[in-house]
């Protein structure tokens, strides 16, 4: 008895075990939207990259980005956040991508964050936001001066590992150079 419980359950662990993941098929009417990522690392491919620059905050390059697949004619376009840093030794510039939607997300949360600053709370408040690229923006209510504080952290860089600290009118600008970048996304 005891030989055929093991047996079962060696069965049963071994199938589990081998069991696959199910396959997601592309279908007409919802095919599976290609990321950055997977685009750009296709293999036996010649990949096209053009690079516009959109414009600048506070020392970081806006830019729109497209790939472009020659052998199928297929593209896709994200949006670059590029920061630029220049030590002793070293000079570095580092790309952080934001795809369509997430800028449309990101779009968003930055224009709730301009309404919901705009009054002097009576406590100390704060606000963040977290893209998928993990891009951090956010607002903290310094009680002292009677002001708001906005920042912009690009990940595992160098440039602003504290965070780039901007004003509401700069705040402002921002948004409008996003929606301007959005804009450029959407002709492709």
């Amino acid at each position: 008895m005891k030989r055929l419980l093991f047996t079962i359950f060696l069965l049963i662990t071994i199938s589990l075990f081998n069991a696959q993941p199910p396959i997601i098929k592309e279908t007409l009417n919802n095919p599976l939207k290609p990321t950055y990522q997977n685009f750009n690392n296709r293999k036996q491919t010649l990949l096209e990259k053009e690079i516009i620059i959109l414009g600048e905050f506070k020392g970081l390059t806006i830019e729109k980005i497209t790939l472009k697949d020659t052998s199928n004619q297929s593209s896709l376009s994200v949006l670059g956040l590029m920061t630029f840093s220049e030590t002793f030794d070293q000079i570095s510039k580092k790309t952080t991508i934001l795809e369509k939607e997430d800028l449309s997300k990101f779009i968003d949360a930055l224009e709730k964050l301009e309404k919901n600053t705009s009054t002097k709370p009576e406590n100390e408040t704060k606000f963040k936001y977290l893209t998928s690229t993990n891009i951090e923006v956010g607002s903290v209510y310094n009680q002292t001066l009677k002001n708001w504080e906005h920042y912009l952290k690009i990940p595992q860089s160098t440039f602003n590992q504290t965070g780039m600290g901007f004003k509401t009118i700069e705040l402002r600008d921002f948004i409008k150079l996003l929606k301007k970048a959005e804009q450029h996304l959407q002709k492709q």
